[in-house]
């Protein structure tokens, strides 16, 4: 009971204390046994963008918090399953493994305390399954509407011939995990798990990534951005590419560019993408050890480009 109340409190305690929380979903009462935590990212043809570190980061933060068992499930097999994807299956497979290379690589430099894990290996599991196989028999009208605010407008009648499998793995990779890390829209998959097993998943939503180099116009013209923002882990979202710093693509040049030309509002409750940016290289200077905090420039060149070795691109 001892245990419980300690690991309450710290969890509670990082919540309160972490800038880049932007909610919760589920009961926090956490109980004795190893807590299997979670990030899950898809993939496009663009590469890593730099947004991704902050979920690492995070994840590594709260597995020292919670001595969770903490895994990056990297969704190959999803990164196929739309039709858009049929042309491009090449320059994705090759940023798969770009992707968990470079991935490997942030493990070891940063000294995360995390593991990867395929998606394709975890389909093959008994437990995956026989847990798919259980959602399968849910009436679909039950969570659909949840399943819909997840797909874009235009992709939405595809993915209703396909009986929403794509949003079903998704649900189905949650529910095997204690407790999840995720962007702020896919709260709508665990809404839906939530359904289908009430308070089985734990979910901590960071807050919304954001474009770079764009103005004051650009986000009051693009309310859902503002308000979900941009898919973190693919570079190629909303066909924003140009306006994210890509590991391994962006040349510091341009990321410094895309920083200085960035709308970076005043009022704490809408977008910060310059701020943000800083975030993600102020928990880079602390897994490196770093103990001089500088600006978001030096840091971004010190404590990524430098340590990953992106400096020559």
């Amino acid at each position: 009971m001892k245990r419980q109340k300690v690991i309450t409190n710290e969890f509670a305690r990082f919540l309160r204390e972490s800038g880049g929380v932007y909610g919760a979903l589920g009961d926090f009462k956490l109980n004795h046994k190893p807590i299997r935590l979670f990030y899950g990212e898809t993939v496009d043809e663009f590469g890593m963008p730099i947004d991704c570190l902050k979920y690492y980061f995070t994840l590594s933060n709260l597995q020292k918090k919670l001595s969770a068992v903490a895994t990056v499930v990297v969704a190959d097999t999803a990164s196929f399953m739309n039709d858009s994807t049929v042309q491009k299956r090449e320059h994705i497979r090759s940023s798969l493994n770009s992707r968990i290379e470079l991935l490997n690589k942030i493990i070891a430099v940063y000294r995360l305390p995390i593991k990867i894990r395929l998606m394709s290996e975890q389909f093959m599991t008994d437990e995956y399954k026989k847990l798919r196989a259980e959602i399968a028999k849910v009436d679909l009208k039950v969570i659909e509407p949840l399943l819909s605010k997840t797909i874009l407008p235009n992709k939405l009648a595809e993915e209703r011939k396909k009986k929403f499998g794509y949003a079903l793995d998704a649900v189905a990779t949650g529910l095997l995990f204690d407790m999840k890390i995720g962007p702020p829209r896919e709260r709508f998959y665990d809404e839906a798990g939530e359904k289908i097993m009430p308070g089985k998943l734990k979910s901590i939503y960071l807050t919304p990534t954001q474009p770079l180099g764009k103005n004051f116009a650009f986000f009051l013209t693009h309310p859902e951005i503002e308000e979900y923002g941009v898919t973190p882990y693919k570079a190629g979202s909303n066909k924003l590419q140009d306006f994210r710093i890509i590991l391994g693509e962006t040349s510091f040049i341009r990321a410094k560019e895309l920083l200085e030309t960035s709308f970076e509002s005043e009022n704490p409750d809408t977008v910060h993408p310059v701020k943000d940016i800083h975030a993600i290289t102020e928990m880079a200077r602390e897994f490196l050890g770093v103990k001089i905090s500088k600006d978001t420039l030096s840091q971004l060149r010190e404590c990524i480009y430098t340590p990953l070795g992106l400096e020559g691109i």
